[in-house]
């Protein structure tokens, strides 16, 4: 995990994670209405 200056941790994939969940909450936890958030989880990690 990466160190900021201040010490904090950054979690750089922390948002697309939260998009994803939201994505699946609103289409009823149908993936394939999320395929495009998923993939960006992918390539971000």
């Amino acid at each position: 995990m990466k160190k900021s200056t201040g010490g904090a941790s950054i979690q750089p994939c922390h948002s697309l994670a939260c998009a994803i969940q939201h994505c699946l909450s609103k289409h009823q936890y149908r993936e394939e209405k999320c395929e495009e958030e998923i993939v960006r989880l992918i390539h971000c990690c």
